[in-house]
């Protein structure tokens, strides 16, 4: 870490970052003109693999909520394996990572889904 960020603590698994010196944001490649970082967020996993990363410009704030369910899914992926469909929300079932996983997942969340065959599309 730089010596331009300060850590502060959100909890057992995590840190938020201020980086004054704008190191960290022209490492991640969202120093804008050299002057101010754009907004992003990167999810850095244990082994420090970016995991997600999103980054909007400045007329764009983040959303709190996802990027709590972004790390709730990764989470759940790190205990269980199973990988998390669109939407997917702490508490709902994941798929396994594989045709025969998401076959069966889509039969059980969208068996009505109009007489089509979404295993054959």
């Amino acid at each position: 870490m730089s010596e331009g960020a300060r850590l502060l603590s959100v909890g057992a698994t995590g840190v938020v970052v201020s980086d004054l010196k704008k190191e960290i944001a022209r490492s991640y490649g969202v120093l804008h003109d050299d002057a101010v970082a754009l907004r992003g967020l990167f999810l850095v996993d244990r082994s420090g693999t970016v995991r997600h990363s999103l980054v909007n410009d400045l007329a764009l704030g983040r959303s709190v909520p996802e990027a709590v369910r972004i790390l709730d899914a990764l989470r759940f992926h790190e205990r269980r394996g199973d990988v998390c469909p669109a939407n997917w929300a702490e508490g709902e079932e994941g798929m396994e990572s594989s045709q025969e996983g998401v076959s069966g997942y889509l039969a059980r969340h969208f068996a009505d889904a109009g007489g089509h065959d979404l295993e054959h599309e």
